[in-house]
């Protein structure tokens, strides 16, 4: 038994010897201000992923001297399956959980099947067709959170729209008004979250709107009819 541990001891030691040394490779290439945040061990053995900020993890061979910044896939009963999209989708859905609950304008469904996140802009005509059917998800279950992306960036009519509809008193009402393309006066609060939302949108991948998130971080693109995005998500 005591050489068990005493194996065991080493082999923990020659571990923490290999991380150390891929950290070490690994940071001396990254771009200025890019850092090493994790490593975990891939489905290969002898490579790891390590994770540096961005979504898509690297992979590194266990003396950190080959790196490769693709897709790795897995075979198993005759079928494949996207291991890096996995990741990729699992950080999404954990930096969307980091967002405060406070931070979205919710609908909620009273039968929730689903729950998804949705960047808008309220000057875009399809994310006006999504909202004019804002009831019809609901009713089928899909509650949907929004958060803000003003397509032309910060500081434009779109921007400033969105930012009075998140200082208002009924959030949901106002963000409804505006997709209606209803004149309303613009309201300004310090502790809007409008340019969080963007930033957040644009590291997530986000181009364009309607963008649509699931709570396992699979992005989905663009308009989907009630019944289409109810299929997608079944």
């Amino acid at each position: 038994m005591k050489h068990l541990y005493i194996l065991s001891a080493i082999i923990s030691l020659s571990v923490s010897a290999n991380i150390e040394l891929i950290i070490n490779k690994v940071q001396s290439v990254l771009p200025d201000g890019a850092v090493v945040e994790r490593i975990e061990e891939s489905e290969i053995s002898g490579i790891y992923k390590v994770f540096y900020g961005d979504l898509q993890p690297i992979y590194v061979s266990s003396d950190g001297d080959f790196f490769i910044y693709g897709d790795m896939y897995s075979i198993k009963n005759e079928s494949i399956k996207n291991l890096t999209q996995e990741d990729i989708n699992n950080n999404r859905s954990n930096i969307i959980k980091d967002i405060e609950e406070e931070d979205f304008i919710y609908f909620k469904s009273s039968a929730e099947r689903h729950l998804i996140t949705v960047f808008t802009d309220v000057d875009c005509g399809y994310c006006r067709k999504f909202h004019k059917e804002i009831e019809s998800y609901n009713l089928k279950g899909i509650s949907v959170r929004y958060l803000a992306f003003p397509r032309s960036g910060i500081g434009n009519d779109s921007y400033n729209k969105m930012v009075s509809a998140w200082c208002s008193k009924d959030r949901k009402q106002s963000l409804s008004q505006y997709k209606e393309d209803i004149q309303k006066e613009l309201l300004f609060c310090e502790e809007n979250p409008i340019e969080s939302h963007y930033n957040i949108g644009r590291f997530l991948g986000v181009t364009g709107t309607p963008a649509i998130f699931t709570a396992k971080g699979e992005y989905i693109k663009g308009y989907y009819s009630p019944e289409d995005l109810l299929e997608l998500l079944e």
